[in-house]
């Protein structure tokens, strides 16, 4: 069975219906069919959540809506790691790469410990560690297996 690593970002748009959702939802389907599993940091549960309150903040979606978004993306059987195990990493990672924030590091971490690809929907993001890490793939890239 193959892994990847996906982050929030990406997460993200399988609940939430904006740019790059389409390509998200048929990554998502590709994975599903292949039997690819899906690995993060348990920060990905604090960052998924922290988005869906800034909809809710800003009037976008209701809380109940955001709970249950929240509570459907919790349930599509993510493998959370744990971040403890990728703290020293991250922190090298994040200094590597000169990141306004040790955050991103820790997906970063997670994708060599199982050494398999990163997947996100942040640009800014990918454009920072894609030259130098090709596994770290961008959702604006992906084309559909089966469109």
């Amino acid at each position: 069975m193959a892994d990847v690593v996906v982050d929030a970002s990406l997460v993200a748009k399988w609940g939430l219906f904006e740019e790059y959702t389409e390509e998200a939802l048929a990554l998502y389907e590709d994975w599903e069919s292949a039997g690819v599993r899906r690995l993060a940091p348990t920060l990905l549960v604090s960052e998924l959540a922290n988005t869906l309150y800034k909809r809710v903040r800003r009037n976008e979606i209701p809380e109940e809506r955001a709970r249950e978004i929240l509570a459907a993306l919790l349930g599509l059987g993510l493998v959370l790691l744990d971040d403890a195990e990728l703290a020293d990493t991250a922190m090298a990672l994040a200094q590597e790469f000169q990141l306004t924030t040790a955050y991103d590091a820790f997906y970063l971490s997670s994708a060599e410990l199982a050494h398999c690809e990163l997947w996100t929907a942040d640009q800014r993001f990918f454009n920072s560690v894609s030259v130098r890490l090709p596994w770290v793939r961008w959702i604006g890239h992906y084309q559909a297996s089966n469109p």
